[in-house]
C-alpha cells in the first residue's frame, strides 16, 4: 500500500501512521481525497461493482462517471480562478433522455442541470437556485445568459 504524504495534518492520519505502519482502513483514504481523486477512483471500480452502487446514486453509473467527471472540470476551473463566462467546455456530459434537449452542451448552464439531478436536498437546491436569481438580478445588465448557455426558461428547468 503506498504512504500517504503529509501535507495532511490531520491528526486521525498520524495515529493511523504510528499505529499501524501507514496501513489505512477506507474511510481515512476518502477522507483524505479531494474531489478529482474520488472521480478517478469511481471511474476505475469495475462495473459490476458501480452497478451495485445504482440504489445510492439513482443513476447509472455511465452517467453517475460522466457528471463527475464534468464537475470536477468545471470545480478545477474555478478553483484556479477560470473564466466559465462565455466558456466553451471541452467535455460533453452524458444527459438523461429527461434532460432538455436544447442544451448547449458546452457551456456552464448543462453542468448546473446535472447538479440538479445530483442534489438529494430540495431545499439546498432551491436555495441555490434563489441565489442565482438574485445574483443576476443584481448583476442583469452585464450577464448575457445565452453566453453561459442559459436558455430563456432557464427556470423551469432548474426548479
Amino acid at each position: 500500500m503506498p504512504t500517504i504524504k503529509d501535507k495532511n495534518r490531520e491528526l486521525f492520519i498520524s495515529w493511523y501512521k504510528e499505529n499501524y505502519n501507514n496501513k489505512f482502513p477506507f474511510w481515512v483514504v476518502v477522507e483524505m481525497c479531494n474531489f478529482n481523486d474520488i472521480s478517478k477512483f469511481y471511474k476505475n471500480l469495475k462495473p459490476k461493482i458501480k452497478k451495485g452502487m445504482r440504489t445510492s446514486f439513482l443513476y447509472n453509473y455511465e452517467y453517475i462517471e460522466s457528471w463527475l467527471h464534468t464537475t470536477v472540470l468545471v470545480r478545477n476551473i474555478c478553483a484556479h480562478n477560470g473564466r466559465l463566462y462565455n466558456r466553451r467546455l471541452v467535455i460533453t456530459p452524458k444527459l438523461l433522455s429527461e434532460m432538455p434537449r436544447n442544451l448547449n452542451i458546452k457551456r456552464i448552464f448543462t453542468p448546473i442541470v446535472i447538479l440538479k439531478y445530483l442534489c438529494s436536498d430540495k431545499t439546498v437546491w432551491n436555495e441555490f437556485i434563489k441565489r442565482m436569481e438574485l445574483t443576476f438580478h443584481k448583476y442583469g445588465e452585464s450577464i448575457e445568459l445565452e453566453l453561459i448557455g442559459f436558455p430563456v426558461n432557464w427556470q423551469d428547468i432548474l426548479k
